[in-house]
């Protein structure tokens, strides 16, 4: 094993790695067929009163399966159809859930409405 770069964000990454943790980009020939891709934010907005301490994130299905990283990160989970899952942001910041599919890749995007009221929604990309 050898720790290399990883070609989109230069971040180091194991040469035997499917992918790298911190972009997604694929790093060995590992198929993904069947796996749902979610990048999570690297940072969330100031007014979430979230210290900058290393800040966990959990992404879990209801069928127990869970994902556990740090922001920035990109959860990887292999799923059979249409999952629910339910993306804890920690420490006082959001929880967000959603309906994935496999073979797609999603992110955490940040919205405000007219009101002021704030929240991420998980879309396709």
């Amino acid at each position: 094993m050898a720790i290399i770069p990883c070609p989109e964000c230069k971040k180091d990454v194991s040469s035997f790695a499917a992918f790298c943790p911190s972009c997604g980009y694929p790093i060995s020939n590992t198929p993904d067929i069947g796996y749902v891709k979610i990048k999570t934010p690297y940072q969330l907005e100031k007014f979430t009163h979230c210290s900058l301490q290393k800040h966990w994130v959990t992404v879990s299905t209801k069928t127990g399966k869970t994902w556990v990283g740090e922001l920035g990160e990109v959860a990887r989970l292999k799923i059979n159809g249409p999952t629910t899952v339910i993306i804890d942001l920690g420490k006082n910041a959001f929880t967000v859930s959603g309906t994935v599919y496999p073979n797609a890749t999603y992110d955490l995007e940040f919205v405000r409405d007219i009101s002021g009221i704030a929240e991420y929604r998980l879309v396709e990309i």
